[in-house]
């Protein structure tokens, strides 16, 4: 994220990054963060960074800022920051793709952890479908519960997991 996430708020980025999807990737570090905690934590670093971008600069990971590749041509008075800040958004996508990717994983294992526990065998799983009787049109969406009760994550809209308890023998069907 570098070494102050608070620069991805900075005005320039305003309509491409903005508190609420950097309140997204801190709620992977935290779920209970919300974004006047993710603000509350940048206040300081909003400060710090305008106060001297520079040394925010020079703290850049080569994944982000390479002084030897990117700087080779370039004269010593031309300010490295347009070239950093036109990057940053790509960045911060990057950043969020490795966020989701990694939530899925969590969410693939889990799933591999209930098929483990009601003793289902993979090939059977991939085979369930729901009865013909309970479909409505369209559906686009299949929730599996099972008759035993499986700890499972619960993955809300704001990306922040949680674990549900179901044992409601009944398979369901909704619509997305």
């Amino acid at each position: 994220m570098t070494s102050n996430p608070a620069v991805y708020l900075q005005p320039q980025f305003k309509g491409k990054i903005d508190l609420r999807r950097l309140t997204k990737v801190y709620k992977w570090i935290s779920p209970s963060w919300d974004e006047n905690a993710v603000f509350d934590l940048q206040r300081e670093n909003i400060i710090t960074f305008s106060q001297d971008p520079n040394k925010w600069v020079k703290s850049l990971p080569a994944a982000i800022w390479d002084s030897k590749a990117d700087w080779a041509g370039k004269v010593f008075w031309e300010d490295p920051k347009p070239n950093i800040y036109a990057r940053l958004p790509q960045v911060f996508e990057s950043i969020e793709s490795m966020v989701e990717t990694n939530q899925r994983f969590e969410v693939y294992q889990e799933e591999i952890k209930a098929i483990s526990r009601l003793g289902i065998k993979f090939d059977e799983w991939l085979k369930l479908y729901p009865s013909e009787e309970n479909q409505p049109d369209k559906v686009k969406v299949m929730f599996i519960i099972p008759n035993d009760t499986v700890e499972a994550p619960v993955v809300e809209s704001e990306q922040n997991t949680s674990t549900s308890k179901s044992s409601n023998p009944v398979m369901r069907l909704f619509k997305k």
